[in-house]
């Protein structure tokens, strides 16, 4: 699904390492960072965002696992407007992984690989690979407060 890089593997076992929260914190903060290549395409449609905001709610226990992933199934649905391959999908894509880490916490390493497509897409390999190691150091950072 996802071309493989240098961090893939170390992203992944430090979501295996964390606890759920963390997992949700990190997929948020790797959601805001693209949310805005989908947003200056489809500034009306809300669900993506929402899918953000149900990650939010979730950690701040107002919403259930079952409201967050019926965010994530809507964020996926927007991302479908959005042209294959393009950087507006992948963020779309990211938000809706985001909103289903509350479901399960593995759903943040698809979060985290498409954040880093969708700045690969919008700014190169060399935006993807920095994207890359500020997810691996700010999920260092996430793992060392717990």
């Amino acid at each position: 699904m996802f071309k493989k890089d240098e961090y893939a593997l170390p992203i992944q076992r430090l979501i295996d390492a964390v606890d759920k929260n963390t997992a949700v914190n990190f997929a948020i903060l790797c959601a805001e960072r693209v949310l805005p290549l989908y947003e200056t395409q489809f500034s009306e449609e809300k669900r993506v965002a929402d899918g953000i905001a149900a990650a939010y709610q979730y950690l701040n226990n107002t919403i259930g696992v079952s409201q967050a992933r019926k965010a994530a199934f809507a964020s996926h649905s927007a991302a479908r407007l959005a042209e294959k391959g393009s950087a507006a999908r992948a963020a779309a894509r990211c938000c809706g992984h985001t909103a289903a880490t509350a479901h399960c916490k593995e759903h943040a390493i698809a979060a985290a690989a498409y954040a880093a497509i969708a700045i690969e897409i919008a700014e190169g390999s060399e935006g993807k690979l920095k994207e890359r190691e500020m997810q691996h150091n700010t999920l260092l950072n996430l793992a060392e407060r717990k």
